[in-house]
C-alpha cells in the first residue's frame, strides 16, 4: 500500500471512529428525549393560552424543548386558524431538531457553549418575530381551539405509521373529536399529535394502566433505530469531509470556509428547506465540527423546523400563503444568520 492510499485509509478510519464515539451519547440522548416526551410533553395541552399575549413565548419555549412534535402541532393549529402567524413562526424558528442530541453527544465545553449560544439566539429571534407578527396581524380572526389536542411521544420513522399501528385496538373517538386529522400525528418520524379522549370516557382507566406498562418500542427500539439513522448521516458527513480533506488539504479547506462564511447562511437556509432529518443532522454536525458559522447553523436549523413546513404545505390553504410563509421564514432566518456570522464561535 502506497503512502497516499495509507493516508486516505487513515482519514476514512478516523471518520468511522469519530462516528462510533458519538453513538453511545446519541443513544442516551434519544432515550432521554423519548422519556421526556412520553412523561412530560404528553401532558402539555394546546389550549387558549396559545391565543393570548404569551403565545409566542409559549411557542418559542416549546420549540426549544428537546422534541420535534410542536412544529407539526403548530402547523396543524395554524391551518385550522387556531393560532396566529407569529406563534407559528416562534415555534418554527425555535425548533432545533437534531442539534441538541448531536451537540450534546460531543461532551466538550466548546460543544456545550455552541449549543447554548445557538439556542439562546434561536429563542430570542423566535420571540422577536413572533411578537412582531402577532402585533401586526392582531386583527386576524381565530377559530375555536380544540382543548383535546396534546403532544405525546414515541419515535416513529415513517410519516403515517403511527395512526394505523398504535390505534389498531384503541376505541374509536372520531365522533367525540371530529377535528382530529392523521396528518398531525407525526413529526420528523418522531413525535405525534393526537386528539385526547374525554376524561369521563369509560376506557380511561384501561388507558392509564397501559401507559404504566414498559413500552419496549418507545424506550428501546425507536431510540436505537433513530440513533442508527442519525449516526449513518453523521458517518456520511465525516466521510465526505475526510475525502475533501484528503484531496483539497486542511489549509485550503479552512481558507475556503473562512472566505465564504457570509454566504453560508444563504446556502444553509436552502438545505434547511429539505423536510428531512438528514438536513438538520448535516447542519448540526457541520456546526459541531466548526465547518459552518453560528449564523449558518442558525439559518439552516431555523428554516428546517422538523416536518412543520411539510405539514403546513399539505394542510394549509390557500397554497400561496404557504409559499409566502416559507419565503418569509427563509428570509428572516438568513437575515439573522448573516448578522450572527460576525460572532466568532
Amino acid at each position: 500500500m502506497g503512502a497516499n492510499e495509507r493516508i486516505m485509509w487513515e482519514e476514512l478510519t478516523d471518520a468511522l471512529l469519530d462516528t462510533l464515539k458519538l453513538v453511545p451519547w446519541l443513544l442516551v440522548m434519544h432515550v432521554l428525549i423519548e422519556v421526556f416526551e412520553y412523561h412530560a410533553v404528553s401532558k402539555i395541552k394546546f389550549n387558549k393560552a396559545l391565543r393570548g399575549p404569551l403565545a409566542p413565548l409559549i411557542g418559542g419555549v416549546s420549540g426549544i424543548l428537546p422534541q420535534c412534535g410542536f412544529g407539526v402541532v403548530a402547523a396543524d393549529l395554524y391551518s385550522r386558524k387556531s393560532i396566529r402567524l407569529g406563534t407559528l413562526f416562534a415555534v418554527f424558528i425555535a425548533t432545533s431538531d437534531e442539534a441538541i442530541p448531536i451537540l450534546l453527544s460531543a461532551p466538550t465545553a466548546q460543544s456545550a457553549t455552541k449549543l447554548g449560544v445557538l439556542l439562546a439566539c434561536k429563542l430570542a429571534a423566535a420571540l422577536i418575530a413572533g411578537y412582531a407578527l402577532n402585533i401586526l396581524l392582531r386583527k386576524r380572526e381565530l377559530s375555536a381551539v380544540d382543548d383535546g389536542i396534546v403532544v405525546r411521544g414515541c419515535h416513529r420513522h415513517e410519516l403515517g405509521e403511527h395512526s394505523h399501528e398504535d390505534h389498531a385496538h384503541a376505541p374509536d373517538h372520531t365522533h367525540e373529536h371530529p377535528a382530529r386529522d392523521e396528518g398531525t400525528e407525526n413529526c420528523h418520524g418522531a413525535c405525534a399529535a393526537t386528539a385526547a379522549s374525554d376524561a369521563s370516557d369509560g376506557e380511561t382507566g384501561t388507558q392509564s394502566v397501559a401507559k404504566k406498562q414498559f413500552d419496549f418500542r418507545c424506550f428501546v427500539l425507536h431510540p436505537l433505530l433513530h440513533t442508527l439513522t442519525v449516526a449513518g448521516y453523521i458517518l456520511i458527513v465525516n466521510v465526505v469531509f475526510a475525502v475533501i480533506l484528503y484531496f483539497v488539504g486542511e489549509a485550503r479547506l479552512e481558507a475556503f470556509l473562512s472566505s465564504s462564511k457570509f454566504y453560508q447562511p444563504l446556502l444553509a437556509g436552502l438545505v434547511g428547506l429539505i423536510p428531512n432529518c438528514a438536513a438538520s443532522v448535516v447542519l448540526a454536525q457541520m456546526f459541531a465540527r466548526g465547518s459552518i458559522t453560528l449564523g449558518a447553523a442558525f439559518a439552516g436549523l431555523s428554516v428546517n423546523a422538523g416536518l412543520g413546513l411539510a405539514v403546513l404545505l399539505r394542510k394549509n390553504r390557500p397554497m400561496k400563503d404557504n409559499f409566502v410563509i416559507a419565503a418569509g421564514l427563509y428570509a428572516y432566518s438568513v437575515a439573522v444568520g448573516l448578522l450572527l456570522s460576525f460572532i466568532p464561535l
